[in-house]
């Protein structure tokens, strides 16, 4: 935990050199090839590659995707996994080979990927949308469910009515 303060509050030192670390899948995704990009189903890596498969769920374990709640959303976990470093972030590798990433205009550094942020919040998002979507649905279903018992008691109602009459 020293180590990170320190990293974080650390100026960045120019004689720096650029990482060059890749991940440790040797694949690299391409959403190109896949027709719903929503989707890791229709990924091919995900059914062949067992380390892609297995890096993709760790990585939606970090970020916070709860993949057996929300499997549908595991994509962004993906996504996140292969996001680009933003302009203006450069990343280097500490003692211990873990990825840490600079700001070259505000000298900040940090270990988690600048982009991280981003994909939790679009997750979250997600989540909060098919939530309010289930609730609309939730609503118009019961209001028709109430409508349709009006209806039904408005017509034993007559047909009460007309017994009578007769």
């Amino acid at each position: 935990m020293k180590r990170l303060r320190k990293l974080k509050n650390a100026q960045v030192d120019d004689n720096l050199e650029e990482c060059t670390f890749q991940p440790k899948i040797n694949k690299t995704y391409n959403s190109k090839n896949i027709k719903n990009k929503n989707s890791l189903l229709n990924d091919p890596l995900w059914n062949t590659d067992k380390n892609y498969k297995l890096a993709i769920i760790e990585h939606c374990e970090y970020l916070g995707i709860d993949r057996k709640l929300h499997p549908e959303f595991m994509y962004v976990g993906r996504d996140s996994l292969f996001a680009p470093i933003p302009d203006g972030w450069v990343m280097n590798v500490d003692d211990e080979n873990n990825p840490y990433y600079t700001n070259k205009e505000t000298n900040t550094t940090q270990y988690d990927h600048p982009s991280d942020a981003m994909y939790r919040k679009q997750y979250h998002l997600l989540v909060r949308n098919k939530i309010e979507n289930q609730q609309r649905t939730l609503s118009r279903l019961s209001e028709d469910h109430r409508k349709n018992d009006d209806t039904i008691h408005k017509v034993e109602n007559r047909k009460k009515n007309r017994k009578h009459k007769y």
